[in-house]
């Protein structure tokens, strides 16, 4: 009698080919709900990135001579918000800033030079991720031409708000 619970009970745990086609078919019920369903989109960012380097010139407009006089190629930026992203400067452009002034003679805007003013196009050189469809991002922003962007210098108290006015793949 012992003998027959024995086998009983053997019987009872075997795993047999059924078995494992139920789990199979499981399985992959469970990951086609994912892929046609994705709610999280996971399935496209990891099918859908590729990592490349990005060249992007940021103006910053109308600085004080003293502070677009400040910075340097080869400082480090650091992004400002929830990514810290970190870039390395290749290149810094001054030019003479101007603006529109209206003259209440003959009712027209004019240009004119701001004095001790200057625009500031910095070249930044950062890894970023392009995303087919959306775009290139640097953390989990989003940059692109005409993109806000703040950043903070190294030589410069506080952060800067440019945008970004050129941007080129690198590699």
């Amino acid at each position: 009698m012992n003998n027959i619970q024995n086998k009983a009970a053997a019987k009872k745990y075997k795993f047999n080919i059924v078995d494992v086609a139920v789990i199979v078919l499981i399985f992959i019920a469970i990951i086609s709900l994912i892929l046609i369903f994705d709610p999280f989109h996971w399935v496209d960012d990891w099918f859908n990135r590729k990592e490349v380097t990005v060249e992007y010139v940021i103006e910053f407009k109308a600085l004080d001579d003293n502070v677009a006089n400040r910075v340097n190629v080869h400082d480090v930026l650091i992004g400002e918000g929830e990514d810290k992203r970190v870039a390395s400067i290749t290149n810094v452009e001054t030019r003479t800033a101007f603006g529109w002034i209206p003259n209440h003679e003959n009712g027209v805007m004019e240009k004119s030079v701001l004095k001790n003013k200057k625009n500031l196009f910095v070249t930044v050189e950062v890894d970023s991720v392009y995303k087919e469809g959306e775009g290139y991002f640097i953390g989990k922003e989003r940059v692109a031409v005409g993109s806000q962007i703040k950043i903070s210098f190294p030589t410069i108290e506080g952060t800067l708000t440019g945008y970004c006015v050129s941007m080129k793949v690198i590699d």
